[in-house]
């Protein structure tokens, strides 16, 4: 079956409805192999069949989401002291173009551990993009996870979750991770071997 051609002989292609109402406009375009050129189409409902390679889609679109959860054979994380530490297996990496935004959601596991009584254990937790802490709960003074102890001897497990959405400023590859500190330089830790952890990062249309 041969093809069907449909030349104007000057101006834009326009294809129109039975009210007479322009559906698709199609502008000049030299060396034009698919449907390229398009500056309107509208009232579209159905596009079937079709693989969508480049375009720009509206802000706040989810344009790719990574998941990645910790496993059981991944290191345990335990912290005393103040320094910031990285929670092992739990990082994701994602690939974005530069008017896109970042956001990172982080389920994690907390363990605290109580050695005085009638005192608090405090974990603050952090969001990293690469090296910088891109953002820390509760501002200046943090408590992301805290539990009041009567009795030395507490013990305290649960999940705790932080979101952000970050703004890179410019295309590549960037690493999201989490990390954690002892507000008070009691024992707090993540242990795969109790829970285990996971992040979620989206690309979102800027």
């Amino acid at each position: 079956m041969a093809d069907l051609v449909i030349k104007p002989t000057s101006g834009n292609l326009i294809i129109k409805d039975d009210q007479n109402v322009a559906r698709l406009t199609i502008a000049p375009t030299s060396g034009a192999t698919t449907l390229s050129g398009a500056t309107t189409l509208s009232g579209a409902t159905t596009l079937a069949n079709a693989t969508i390679t480049a375009g720009t889609f509206p802000a706040g679109h989810v344009l790719q989401v990574l998941y990645h959860s910790q496993t059981s054979s991944d290191a345990e994380t335990e912290v005393t002291g103040t320094t910031h530490t990285a929670i092992a297996g739990l990082s994701q990496a994602i690939t974005v173009s530069a008017s896109s935004k970042v956001f990172v959601h982080f389920n994690i596991h907390i363990y605290t551990q109580h050695h005085t009584a009638n005192n608090w254990n405090t974990a603050n937790l952090n969001i990293y993009r690469d090296t910088t802490d891109i953002y820390t709960p509760g501002g200046s003074n943090p408590y992301s996870h805290g539990r009041y102890s009567d009795s030395a001897n507490d013990r305290d497990m649960r999940i705790t979750s932080i979101s952000y959405l970050d703004t890179p400023g410019s295309a590549g590859t960037y690493t999201y991770s989490a990390k954690i500190n002892s507000k008070n330089g009691y024992t707090i830790g993540s242990y795969t071997s109790m829970g285990l952890s996971n992040v979620t990062v989206m690309e979102v249309a800027g």
